[in-house]
């Protein structure tokens, strides 16, 4: 049985403060009960705790608000053997006392109260620091709050990915929200620049999820530039980050308070309330990206930007049996400095429990057998400080660069059918037509006396017809529906992308197969949302003289386009086309459509077909040679390693810079027949075994155990060199399983002791060899 700040009166678990006698008071405060327990886990997970050996003692608890850890530290065995005269003991007597301290284990530390039992601390052992010289040898365990670690280092609290709904509205899953992760957008509530402020990318309506067997509500994410986006306030994206990330991965883990807190706030615009809480909470977020973090450090950023404060914590009550302690995350808002009083409004949320995923691996340890003879002369003369850190990565997340695929797009007209040009079937209509293209625009005559030049590419007014003959989509969004019943030459390429017609997945496919020659996997395609894809630079080329701009073609016989999109009769686009970097569109920069040579057939042959005559007679295509983006990112999670801990510790590493996925296998492409480019990064590309490779060097290199700190000789010495390795002392008892390095070297003088040499030990695994690529 150990004490916290043991009081002056002696005797364990009593505290006594006295004072000054006031009148009318006792001379004496009355004595308070602070009987200490301190308990450790007997394994991994199994909620069965022992009491901790006498010799341990806690000696601090401490707490902090936004980002600082809920830590304690514990004195060991070494200077509490000799505190009661035990004398000199070597690693064996600790190593056997300690056994339960290590990182898959809980350290548990509450009072009692009465009848009552109040917890103060729960978590996990996180570093040990062993100190010695020839007079002192002295022990420490520092251990994180469980709450900390499960918001920092669990598998499933690592932020990236965005939350979207599939391709039907009528199609989301509340028991599979992985399926709406969104990889290639980072998770990034609204967007803000100069030019146009804050712009929405909420969803406009809740999606239903259940948690604790409740009812709540959260809203997903749409694209950037959705003109049908909403903003997201504090509360909202508070909301969707906590059961995205939090309340839907872990068993047991209950957001319901704080979606219950916040529920009324939810779309909310700004506050003008004295409630603090209420006004930070329904705040505009002015664009904030999360990607490559963990919860914690996400809440971090949404909190300060939203003036708020949070805390993880241990629940002070145990339940009725005093034998279980859980997590909970405080949420709160201060009065600012210049308003009339400082009060607080507290919230409640994300109440979390360690997982229970398969921890079948059992703890081993580590064999304390290899003692090195470094240094086995002048031993009681040395001191040292060396810590070994047990907070290593054994879930790592490696995630590559988003999958990119080379593909011949077949476009729609992307202006609304006009009267003029679309859904002629007579030949007089079609004649009419023809001749109302006729004419130039001269800037020397009035306006008026021309008013169709306002189709003239020149005319000062022609913005608000420039769509007409001249833009020509995918539609990546639903925002060109309209341009799909053109004499039906259009419907039989399915696009919807809300769909409700049933697939093999349950959902209506964005990218059909036969719409894009084969360039996409289907089962990757399945599973895209329905956002903005541009027309990207191609991955191939015909020579190295060639740029990579998407490559047009036009198509003069096309009564069909879906069986023209196997023909080779396609003509290539060689005038301007001017390429929309937001979503799936192009342009056609010419001044007149219906004599400019480079929408004819034959630009060499004057009389051959023009574009406008193949529009009006319904056979006119379109298609485009380009890269699109996908969903999904290459992405490596080891699911082994040699780290002999059963309790596993998750971080991403973003690698999206060097190892890439890039598709070329539409067999409709111009560039099919598989061109000779010398530069090979723009080739066919799939890094996946490589990042495979990377990331399993990667983690054996920094799953271990990590030690570090000064050890000083007393004289200079050149015994060791920079990079020797360091495994303990002989005769002392000290041994480290796994050899810290020496990586710094000082020589110092002090006028009472002399010269010294203090040897820095480090891990060199940290940075390990990575040119796999």
């Amino acid at each position: 049985m150990g004490t916290v700040l043991q009081g002056g009166s002696g005797k364990p678990g009593i505290e006594r403060i006295s004072r000054k006698k006031l009148a009318g008071e006792p001379t004496e405060w009355a004595s308070r009960s602070a009987a200490i327990s301190l308990q450790l886990e007997t394994g991994f997970q199994t909620n069965n705790y022992v009491p901790a050996p006498d010799s341990l003692r806690v000696v601090s608890i401490g707490e902090g608000i936004d980002s600082s850890e809920t830590s304690c530290r514990l004195l060991g065995l070494l200077d509490a053997a000799k505190l009661a005269g035990a004398g000199q003991l070597g690693s064996d007597h600790f190593t056997h006392a300690l056994d339960n301290l290590h990182p898959d284990r809980r350290v548990r530390i509450s009072f009692q109260k009465g009848f009552n039992t109040f917890a103060l601390f729960s978590g996990y052992p996180q570093s040990n620091t062993l100190s010695w010289s020839d007079r002192h040898q002295h022990y420490t365990v520092t251990c994180l709050s469980a709450a900390d670690e499960l918001l920092t280092s669990d598998p499933t609290a690592q932020v990236f990915a965005r939350s979207m709904k599939q391709n039907s509205e009528a199609q989301w899953n509340p028991q599979a929200p992985n399926d709406a992760l969104v990889w290639s957008l980072p998770l990034a509530y609204n967007t803000f620049d100069n030019d146009f402020g804050v712009r929405g990318n909420r969803a406009a309506e809740p999606v239903d999820v259940v948690m604790n067997g409740s009812p709540v509500q959260v809203y997903l994410h749409t694209y950037d530039g959705d003109p049908a986006g909403q903003v997201w306030n504090f509360a909202d994206a508070l909301r969707n980050l906590l059961y995205f990330y939090v309340g839907r991965t872990l068993t047991g883990f209950s957001v319901s308070e704080f979606f219950e807190d916040t529920k009324t706030l939810q779309g909310q615009p700004p506050s003008t309330t004295a409630d603090p809480f209420e006004r930070r909470m329904t705040a505009v977020v002015k664009g904030i990206s999360l990607r490559s973090m963990n919860v914690k450090e996400a809440l971090t950023v949404l909190c300060d930007a939203a003036g708020l404060h949070f805390a993880p914590q241990v629940r002070p009550e145990t339940n009725a049996n005093g034998v279980a302690f859980d997590y909970f995350l405080r949420v709160w808002a201060t009065l600012g400095r210049d308003e009339a009083a400082v009060v607080t409004k507290r919230k409640q949320m994300a109440e979390p429990i360690v997982d229970d995923l398969a921890r079948q691996a059992p703890f081993t340890d580590i064999s304390e057998d290899r003692v090195s003879a470094i240094i086995d002369a002048n031993r009681a003369s040395f001191n040292a400080t060396v810590t070994k850190d047990s907070r290593v990565i054994s879930r790592p997340k490696f995630v590559g660069a988003k999958k990119r695929y080379e593909v011949t797009l077949l476009l729609r007209p992307g202006w609304k059918p006009f009267a003029q040009l679309d859904d002629l079937t007579t030949a007089a209509a079609q004649q009419a037509a023809l001749a109302f293209w006729v004419g130039e625009f001269d800037p020397e005559l009035d306006i008026s006396d021309q008013p169709r030049s306002i189709y003239h590419a020149k005319h000062p007014n022609h913005k608000s017809v420039s769509d007409i003959g001249r833009l020509w989509v995918f539609p990546d969004t639903k925002r060109y529906l309209f341009g799909y019943d053109r004499q039906s030459r259009y419907t039989n390429l399915l696009y919807d992308p809300y769909s409700a017609q049933p697939t093999p997945l349950g959902r209506a496919p964005v990218y059909l197969d036969s719409d894009i020659g084969g360039g996409i996997p289907l089962l990757d395609v399945q599973s895209w949302v329905t956002r903005t894809r541009p027309f990207l630079p191609t991955i191939g080329r015909f020579s190295a003289s060639d740029d990579r701009s998407p490559i047009v073609e036009f198509n003069f016989n096309a009564a069909d386009p879906i069986l023209a999109m196997q023909q080779t009769d396609w003509v290539r686009y060689e005038g301007q086309a001017l390429i929309d970097t937001t979503r799936a569109a192009l342009w056609f920069v010419e001044d007149n459509l219906l004599d400019s040579v480079s929408l004819l057939s034959d630009p060499s042959d004057a009389n051959s077909t023009r574009m406008l005559e193949a529009i009006i007679e319904g056979r006119f295509a379109v298609r485009v040679t380009c890269t699109i983006e996908g969903d999904g990112r290459l992405i490596y999670e080891p699911t082994t390693s040699t780290v002999p801990f059963a309790r596993p510790r998750s971080q991403i590493i973003d690698v999206s810079e060097r190892f890439q996925l890039n598709k070329r296998r539409g067999q409709n492409s111009v560039l099919d027949a598989q061109p000779t480019d010398s530069d090979p990064q723009f080739e066919t590309r799939d890094d996946t075994a490589l990042l495979q490779a990377f990331g399993d060097e990667h983690m054996e290199q920094t799953v271990h155990e990590s030690y570090a700190g000064p050890v000083k000789v007393p004289w200079i010495d050149h015994n060791w060199l920079l990079g020797d390795s360091f495994s303990g002392v002989d005769g002392l008892g000290i041994s480290f399983s796994e050899y810290p390095q020496v990586v710094r070297k000082e020589i110092t003088f002090d006028p009472a002791v002399g010269h010294a040499t203090t040897y820095i030990l480090g891990d060199l695994r940290s940075n390990p060899e990575s040119g796999l690529e």
